[in-house]
């Protein structure tokens, strides 16, 4: 993806979601708008999640503010007590986690099949008073 000035629309108010798998961490960062504004290839984390969530934070910091940055998420099953020591911190299920990006991306999407190295979905996708549920 693709990284945006820092100037544009959007960019003073920030969303970083990072998710933790089995073997590697991906993250992305999303403005006021729901827009991607900044994502990378997963780094692999060697069983050191933390040491890649680290690596994770110094390049999104070195491409935005970091008091810009308004809210951090985590998803996947590495990191559900990440909260409890990350103050200010959220942790989101995959089941949840994964529609919700699927909306921002492609927002047509009807069905998810998503493979993790623990856990595969198959979302069927429906709108229910102008808003996307799991059916």
């Amino acid at each position: 993806m693709n990284n945006r000035n820092n100037n544009e629309n959007g960019i003073n108010n920030l969303y970083v979601g990072i998710d933790v798998g089995s073997s590697a961490v991906h993250y992305a960062v999303l403005n006021e708008n729901r827009e991607i504004v900044h994502s990378s290839n997963p780094i692999l984390h060697f069983a050191n999640p933390i040491g890649a969530i680290h690596e994770a934070w110094l390049e999104i910091t070195k491409i935005f503010p970091e008091e810009n940055i308004k809210s951090t998420s985590f998803t996947g099953s590495g990191s559900v007590s990440f909260p409890e020591v990350m103050e200010g911190s959220t942790y989101i299920y995959d089941s949840v986690a994964i529609p919700r990006g699927a909306e921002v991306v492609m927002p047509q999407a009807q069905y998810i099949f998503h493979i993790g190295a623990k856990d595969p979905y198959f979302f069927n996708l429906k709108e229910i008073y102008k808003k996307k549920t799991i059916q």
